[in-house]
């Protein structure tokens, strides 16, 4: 929970521009990873899965820093260690973080001008979770920097059917 809460932090941090603090958060979100990494050796399921979300934690601020402070590229090789740390997470039965590592590599792509990229990201996530509002949601606009109207509108069309089941902040968006 310290790992998570403290993530969700520096991200909010990050993205107001405070990055001495998001920095700060994140030394405290890797030292709950290792803590977490030191507690639960084991190589059962559970053991395994919570080392996971440490790292994941770690690898996303990792990432969100990066990306404000303009270093692309490590910003996209900090969400890809995120995706794969989340893997036997979001493989879960149900998804214990809703797939947010890769939706989050998504929109990074996107905001980088990555559209095709993106694309294929959010792609994958919908093999992993079909119809997923939030990927459809990405893939859209992926479509659309693409100037791929016909096919954003055909996953806009896909999206509205999936809204009614869809979280408020997705709906929000329209």
């Amino acid at each position: 929970a310290r790992a998570l809460g403290e993530h969700a932090r520096g991200v909010a941090l990050a993205r107001m521009g405070r990055v001495d603090e998001a920095q700060e958060a994140l030394a405290r979100v890797e030292a709950a990873a290792k803590e977490i990494a030191l507690a639960h050796t084991g190589d059962g399921d559970n053991n395994r899965m919570l080392r996971d979300i440490g790292e994941m934690a770690a690898a996303r601020l990792r990432a969100d820093i990066a990306l404000v402070t303009q270093r692309s590229d490590e910003a996209l090789a900090a969400h890809a260690q995120a995706v794969a740390a989340a893997k036997r997470i979001d493989d879960s039965e149900p998804p214990m973080l809703a797939a947010g590592a890769t939706l989050a590599l998504g929109e990074a792509q996107l905001v980088l001008g990555r559209t095709a990229a993106a694309e294929a990201t959010f792609r994958a996530d919908l093999q992993a979770q079909p119809e997923s509002g939030w990927a459809l949601h990405g893939l859209a606009r992926a479509l659309r920097a693409q100037d791929k109207t016909q096919e954003a509108a055909a996953v806009r069309e896909r999206l509205n059917r999936a809204r009614p089941q869809a979280d408020a902040a997705l709906k929000a968006l329209g």
